[in-house]
């Protein structure tokens, strides 16, 4: 069990940032526009950024990434002006998901 709480943030975190940094090579064929390509850019990068750092220190990223779960899902539901569940489940819970599982890695006791 310790060790599928390990793997399972991590992966999850991985997944998430090349979900990111996938959305740059699709926008960037189709229309090359280099402020586009930075705009796509910079949260792939953010995020393998945060998911580095999370690797080496769980508690931090469990935080990180559960504050930044909470903001995403925030900004979606108001940026609408209704709720819309679709960016909700495959930007905001997998981000909340892993910040709730770097959380428990981090304050479990081994």
């Amino acid at each position: 069990m310790k060790k599928t709480l390990f793997y399972i943030s991590r992966i999850l975190t991985t997944l998430i940032s090349a979900l990111f940094l996938i959305f740059v090579i699709g926008e960037s064929i189709m229309d090359f526009n280099l402020n586009w390509l930075f705009t796509m850019l910079l949260p792939g990068i953010i995020l393998a950024i945060l998911t580095y750092y999370s690797w080496k220190n769980p508690k931090l990223g469990g935080i990180v990434f559960t504050a930044l779960a909470v903001f995403v899902i925030i900004m979606i539901f108001f940026a609408k002006g209704h709720l819309d569940i679709l960016p909700i489940f495959t930007t905001g819970i997998p981000l909340l998901l892993s910040g709730i599982l770097f959380l428990f890695e981090g304050f479990k006791k081994y």
